[in-house]
């Protein structure tokens, strides 16, 4: 049994999210800087050591791997790391380096980002008239940004919007249920790169709207009880925050579309956080996501559907879904009402071209 970890150095952000993921493990961690440890640092249990160039570097941090018994280090700077690798090897001191090179640990994340992107130029005929693809750089930056923030959307989904992109018409792209905005900054980004056209996001950011969405979704209704919503919608705010062509509309969606019917008439949504942003009216990309009870996707339908021009896209997300079957029952009926030239399931999305 492991008796302590050592993280140093202990002010690099891969190493805090180390020492979280430690201690949620019940593990002793001892976070150990070279620079200045303040007060409030000290009373947290942050320790002092030397710079790695440092003459008397080994002799603290040998008193130091004594003091706690530790057997495991995290290093996630690469000199320090190679520092104590070779102090590992060449000392008595019964410890290990538990993290491979810092350096491949930091290219990591580009190479899913390159294996994901070079999916997305994969010659797929959703439609007749579907553009080229963009750059493996591009969808790799893509990647980048959209899987730093949480949400539900798989690789797969924003695999997805990709191909959708290629084949959209211009038009507002309009989200129902947002959350922190993972999906959000994926439609931003990809209409911005296909000059679609503005993205609008419909969401209330309240536990009202969320808290029953059927019988069988028992622990979702649980689950956002313990949502801190204004919290979420901050976070949401700094996800897209980066884009000057989207924005939101803080309502439910009933409230939501009327609103958009207004903004469609002067020719903007404008709020306190993303100002001005110019709308047509006229939907491309309708992306339902909102509360998944058959009732409520239904009436997210019925209320955006008028919107949205001929040779647009309908997204119902979850319509392969293990907490209940609403959005699968409104997709279906849509379907049958052959109002739909096109429909295919990707993943977990029905994907409906009107």
């Amino acid at each position: 049994m492991v008796s302590s970890v050592l993280v140093f150095p202990s002010n690099m952000p891969q190493a805090q999210v180390f020492s979280r993921v430690a201690k949620s493990l019940g593990l002793l961690v001892v976070e150990a800087t070279s620079e200045h440890v303040s007060q409030d640092l000290k009373e947290q249990g942050v320790v002092s050591l030397p710079y790695v160039t440092e003459e008397n570097f080994d002799d603290e941090f040998s008193n130091l791997v004594g003091r706690f018994q530790i057997e495991l280090v995290y290093a996630p700077h690469l000199g320090v790391w190679r520092k104590l690798i070779k102090l590992s090897a060449n000392s008595d001191l019964c410890f290990k380096v538990c993290n491979g090179s810092p350096h491949q640990e930091d290219l990591r994340p580009y190479g899913f980002a390159y294996e994901w992107a070079d999916s997305c130029l994969a010659n797929v005929n959703i439609c007749e008239r579907s553009s080229e693809p963009l750059s493996i750089s591009r969808y790799a930056g893509l990647y980048q940004g959209y899987s730093s923030i949480p949400g539900q959307s798989d690789d797969l989904k924003i695999w997805l919007l990709t191909q959708i992109f290629r084949c959209a018409r211009q038009g507002d792209v309009v989200e129902i249920g947002s959350a922190y905005g993972r999906s959000a900054f994926a439609l931003a980004w990809l209409s911005s790169f296909h000059s679609i056209g503005p993205v609008i996001c419909v969401d209330p950011w309240n536990v009202i709207s969320s808290e029953s969405q059927g019988k069988q979704a028992t622990l979702i209704d649980q689950m956002v009880l313990d949502f801190n919503f204004q919290k979420i919608f901050e976070a949401f705010i700094a996800s897209v925050s980066g884009f000057k062509n989207v924005n939101y509309i803080k309502k439910p969606s009933g409230e939501a579309v009327i609103e958009y019917r207004a903004a469609g008439d002067s020719g903007y949504v404008i709020s306190k956080e993303l100002g001005a942003t110019k709308i047509t009216g006229s939907i491309s990309i309708l992306h339902i996501d909102g509360n998944h009870k058959y009732e409520e996707v239904r009436r997210d339908l019925e209320g955006w559907l008028p919107f949205v021009k001929p040779g647009g896209w309908i997204l119902f997300d979850d319509y392969v879904w293990a907490f209940g079957d609403g959005p699968k029952r409104v997709g279906d009926e849509f379907i049958a009402s052959q109002k739909a030239t096109a429909s295919f399931v990707v993943g977990d999305t029905l994907c409906v071209r009107v």
